[in-house]
């Protein structure tokens, strides 16, 4: 991921991290991953996952930040997520790096039907729909990416070991840091095992940016 944001869009993605930073507030949200996986299974539960994702794709605007943190993190608990070494998503990074913007649309939608919530699968499909001029699909994109964004940017403050960011895969890892403004490229990155997944932590000049990737995490 961290290879594929090129400059115009980067001053998108920047655009779009002031909305959503500009309209949530952060660091409020505590995720217990048994509940959510109790929630998105059980088909009685206003969040059973079927349930939420016909709402998101349907009106994305109308889903309410619990609905939100139970379908993003309920992915793991269901067959609506993507391995990083997935072929596709390889080649669809590949075809949107070669500007091949037709083709890389059609695999990324097919990805975005698997991996609805994919933050990575949308910020590049969104910078295809720009370049192809597809306002529906990119204004689309934008409600859906925004709300998701939203939902990883509260669920911990950053800045403490004890309250990470949290976040699904490597790449929504990079699209995140990204949204935040942070030069990752200049900072030293260290890794450790935690309960909750794999937690990287960001440092420069004594600042330190905590994000676990909870795909890795144990059921």
């Amino acid at each position: 991921m961290k290879n594929n944001l090129k400059p115009k869009f980067i001053k998108i993605l920047f655009f779009l991290g002031f909305l959503i930073l500009g309209s949530f507030t952060l660091g409020q949200n505590k995720i217990d991953f048994s509940e959510i996986k109790k929630n998105v299974q059980d088909k009685e539960s206003p969040f059973y996952y079927e349930k939420l994702l016909f709402k998101f794709r349907g009106m994305p605007q109308s889903i309410d930040s619990t609905e939100a943190f139970n379908l993003y993190y309920g992915t793991k608990f269901t067959d609506h997520h993507l391995e990083e070494m997935n072929p596709n998503f390889s080649k669809f990074r590949e075809k949107f790096q070669q500007r091949d913007f037709k083709e890389a649309i059609k695999i990324g939608e097919d990805l975005h039907f698997k991996a609805p919530t994919n933050l990575e699968v949308l910020l590049i499909l969104l910078q295809c729909y720009e370049q192809e001029k597809d306002q529906n699909k990119f204004v689309w994109t934008i409600q859906k990416f925004r709300m998701i964004s939203a939902t990883v940017l509260t669920s911990g403050e950053g800045n403490k070991e004890y309250s990470p960011y949290l976040v699904n895969t490597v790449g929504e890892e990079y699209v995140l840091l990204s949204l935040l403004k942070v030069p990752f490229q200049n900072y030293k990155r260290s890794s450790k095992l935690t309960q909750q997944g794999m937690m990287d932590i960001w440092e420069k000049d004594g600042e330190k940016i905590y994000i676990n990737v909870v795909g890795y995490a144990p059921e």
